[in-house]
């Protein structure tokens, strides 16, 4: 510990000493101040909610989708810049998250320059690229990270996009991000819980955001220990749109078929969590004609 004078002279008196303190300072003899006659106090460096009335927002990058934009936050995006945001995006197989998560990787590259990491420990590089080809997604600010490029190694994630100065990361999924020095396999649970810690801590480090997909358990849960759930600022479900519930009027048409945009129709919902915006937002969203992305969708087109 490192102890400086802050006497009425510390303007001028650089005086110093490690690990001692006295009562006055041997260089410009001030002790007018003795209870501050060291180094800086924890009280100097304390955080009151008294600063919370001051507290701009934060930082907030648009998806281009204003629907996704609406629940992942209040502030009109995702957020970044002064504060990161770990986002965790769960839901059945075959739902379209990977269409999403393509159409949002172009959104925020289509603005300000901004470079998006788009890693998938479960498809190549490859197979990256033909699916953004069937989306339409083509940005020279979208890099892919596939299986065959580490893309499950969240390690090596981190650095390319620290690399990259990127707002944005995508990992898909959680299931098969892996630690080097983690025992177990991808997908087990400890390497589930620790990559995601690992995530959550770089992005506050770092200050962007993460948006990474975790698969559902046979019951429709995430998959995976439940402290992921408490390490990430938002939950987000993404499923397919329940009709049964609805009047027949509107899920089904005057011939008493079943409407043929419902079966494409996804709700895009925070249920469980958010620090950043509040729960039990829900917006639908509607998969275009051969999968090419998702538009936002009312109720009330339906009827």
């Amino acid at each position: 510990m490192v102890f400086k004078c802050a006497g009425v002279a510390r303007e001028t008196c650089d005086y110093e000493a490690e690990a001692r303190w006295c009562g006055q300072c041997p260089r410009c003899g001030s002790n007018r101040e003795p209870r501050r006659y060291g180094p800086e106090t924890d009280r100097d460096k304390r955080v009151t909610l008294a600063k919370a009335a001051d507290m701009p927002d934060p930082d907030a990058i648009s998806t281009k989708i204003p629907a996704v934009d609406r629940v992942v936050s209040k502030y009109g995006g995702i957020v970044t810049g002064s504060i990161g945001q770990t986002i965790l995006l769960t839901g059945p197989k075959g739902t379209g998250k990977t269409t999403l998560l393509l159409q949002i990787a172009n959104g925020v590259a289509s603005q300000k320059k901004h470079t998006v990491l788009f890693a998938s420990g479960e498809m190549s590089n490859e197979a990256i690229l033909l699916y953004a080809q069937r989306v339409g997604v083509t940005s020279e600010r979208v890099e892919v990270m596939g299986i065959d490029a580490h893309g499950g190694e969240v390690e090596k994630v981190c650095e390319r996009a620290e690399e990259l100065g990127a707002a944005l990361v995508i990992h898909d999924s959680t299931q098969t991000g892996y630690l080097a020095d983690v025992q177990g396999n991808a997908g087990s649970t400890a390497q589930v819980k620790e990559s995601i810690n690992h995530f959550t801590e770089w992005v506050q480090k770092q200050k962007c955001c993460l948006i990474a997909v975790c698969h559902q358990d046979k019951e429709g849960g995430m998959a995976g220990p439940e402290t992921i759930g408490h390490l990430c600022e938002t939950i987000i479900e993404f499923f397919p749109y329940d009709f049964i519930e609805d009047p027949k009027e509107i899920a089904y048409d005057r011939h008493g078929e079943l409407r043929e945009e419902m079966n494409r129709l996804r709700v895009f919902a925070c249920i469980e969590k958010n620090r950043y915006n509040a729960t039990g937002i829900e917006e639908m969203l509607i998969m275009q004609p051969e999968g090419k992305g998702f538009l936002g969708y009312s109720k009330l087109s339906l009827v």
